[in-house]
């Protein structure tokens, strides 16, 4: 019977080994050896990364001061990590639909790569409550505002249409 092998975060944890409260002890990458070996950092340390289930669930610190260049010397958990983590996805059917709509800003939904609608939460997060959209330009004006008469130049931040 085949063993299950192990994840990179889980072989990176049984190394780590942290505590109750997600700290642990400098790892040196010289420890990834022998069955840590799938730890050995690439290009861009893939189990490491802010998307990681890893990172998802602890804060990561990478030391780079123990040798010359760019370099990651060491790795350790410092604490879990607290912060919201939104990755659903959005469901095909909405997508789907929002994909046929125009550009609630400029109007637009064509097939050239400038006009396709994207669908995706605000700024590649779903908590609303993080993201502010940027001031709109005050040189210009959607089309469908400057066809709105009740859409004269105001103070206020959105239009009354």
């Amino acid at each position: 019977m085949a063993t299950r092998q192990q994840s990179k975060k889980d072989l990176f944890l049984e190394l780590a080994k942290p505590d109750n409260n997600g700290k642990s002890r400098w790892v040196s990458v010289t420890e990834f050896v022998d069955k840590y070996s799938p730890l050995v950092m690439g290009n861009g340390c893939d189990w490491g990364r802010k998307s990681s289930q890893l990172r998802q669930l602890y804060i990561v610190e990478f030391d780079k001061s123990q040798t010359p260049g760019n370099r990651v010397d060491r790795v350790r958990l410092n604490g879990f990590n607290r912060e919201a983590n939104f990755s659903q996805t959005i469901r095909k059917d909405i997508s789907d639909e929002i994909r046929t709509r125009r550009c609630v800003m400029l109007g637009v939904n064509g097939k050239s790569e400038n006009t396709i609608i994207e669908v995706d939460h605000k700024d590649g997060r779903k908590n609303d409550s993080a993201w502010a959209a940027p001031p709109p330009s005050s040189t210009y004006r959607p089309p469908s505002l400057s066809r709105c008469p009740a859409s004269a130049p105001t103070s206020a931040r959105f239009s009354r249409c």
